[in-house]
């Protein structure tokens, strides 16, 4: 479901994710979590904003799911071969 910033980050709190709007806002702005805007209003994929704060965590930098997404699979690889 699509969802405002500021529920995007109501929600984030709830589940124990210390986050700003400020914080997610910019993050919108480099293009690092997807949105579609109507009118003066961005709305994004609540699941996209986990997918990226995971990330953060793992990588502590990360811009791009595709390259940890890349590493987990040569990990994957690298312990079963």
């Amino acid at each position: 479901a699509m969802v405002t910033i500021r529920e995007a980050v109501r929600r984030a709190r709830e589940e124990g994710m210390p986050v700003s709007e400020y914080a997610v806002r910019t993050w919108i702005r480099q293009g690092a979590i997807p949105v579609r805007r109507t009118g003066n209003r961005a709305l994004l994929y609540y699941p996209s904003l986990l997918a990226f704060l995971c990330c953060a965590d793992i990588t502590q930098n990360c811009r791009d799911l595709n390259v940890v997404q890349d590493v987990l699979q040569k990990m994957e690889g690298f312990n079963h071969g």
